[in-house]
């Protein structure tokens, strides 16, 4: 590992600890069935998107779906949510496994997923 896996490492622990009532209030608002776009997105999910996601998920026409626009991902999700996160994390068309986000692990991909799929 190296100096900067370590920082991001740390940041990574840093950013759950002080995102877990998020967690908590993200998981609450499920139980109570409220819309997917109610859902709120910690600074840690953010910063993954702009760092790995958004390079080729902003980019129309690019064979990929589009960060935020629902008709893109409403097929994808409809065969399965649990399928598209794993359609991620196992790398699918020219996506690399895991988008080369070597930190994330299965939570962080299903936050992705529900932050990308859901309008702004």
């Amino acid at each position: 590992m190296n100096f900067i896996s370590h920082i991001l490492t740390l940041k990574r622990i840093v950013h759950r600890f002080l995102f877990a009532p998020v967690r908590v209030a993200r998981l609450f608002t499920t139980m109570l069935f409220v819309t997917s776009s109610a859902f709120a997105t910690d600074e840690y999910t953010v910063e993954l998107y702009k760092t790995y996601c958004k390079a080729c998920h902003s980019i129309a026409g690019a064979g990929v779906p589009v960060a935020f626009k629902l008709s893109d991902w409403e097929k994808r999700i409809e065969k399965g949510f649990d399928k598209v996160v794993m359609g991620a994390i196992n790398g699918i068309g020219n996506m690399p496994a895991q988008g080369s986000c070597q930190e994330c692990v299965y939570e962080d991909f299903e936050d992705l997923v529900t932050y990308m799929s859901n309008a702004k």
